[in-house]
C-alpha cells in the first residue's frame, strides 16, 4: 500500500523545519537534500509517495539529518541516530 504525502508535511512532522513556508523556502533554496542529493524545486509543492521500502535519509544543510521509515498508514518513524 502506498499514499502520498507533501514534502513540506514530512520535513514539519520530522521536527527539521518549523513550518511548512520555511520548509518550502529551503527546498527552492537547495537547503534540503534527500539520501545526499538536493530535494529538486518543484518538490516545494509536490508529493512523495510512500511506500514501506523507501525509507530515505533527509538533512537540513550540513548537520541535521534523519532517517525517515514510512510505516502503513502511519506517515513516518522518525531515526535520528542516523
Amino acid at each position: 500500500s502506498c499514499f502520498g504525502v507533501a514534502w513540506p508535511e514530512v520535513l514539519t512532522k520530522t521536527g527539521l523545519c518549523h513550518s511548512s513556508s520555511e520548509a518550502r523556502r529551503l527546498i527552492k533554496q537547495g537547503g534540503i537534500r534527500i539520501d545526499g542529493e538536493k530535494a529538486p524545486p518543484e518538490s516545494a509543492r509536490g508529493s512523495w509517495l510512500l511506500t514501506p521500502a523507501n525509507d530515505c535519509i533527509l538533512s537540513k544543510g550540513k548537520r541535521q539529518h534523519i532517517r525517515i521509515i514510512p510505516v502503513g498508514r502511519v506517515i513516518i518513524e522518525v531515526d535520528s541516530e542516523c
